[in-house]
């Protein structure tokens, strides 16, 4: 099985470094036990993310965030 990851943020933010170091240490359990892992970029369009979660949350809230 094929597994990608990234430790960059989807909106450009700071990812901490533990959760970077997390990540890494996932990655490295995965491979040790038979997974192909390899670190990918993901074409994320952050603004669109963001906008389309503040959209959601007023729906499901009744037009307050």
């Amino acid at each position: 099985m094929r597994v990608g990851f990234t430790t960059e943020s989807p909106v450009g933010t700071p990812v901490d470094p533990e959760a970077v170091a997390a990540v890494h240490q996932a990655a490295t359990f995965l491979e040790q036990n038979g997974f192909e892992v390899e670190e990918i970029e993901v074409p994320t369009d952050g603004r669109a993310l963001i906008d389309s979660y503040y959209i959601n949350e007023r729906r499901r809230n009744g037009g307050h965030v």
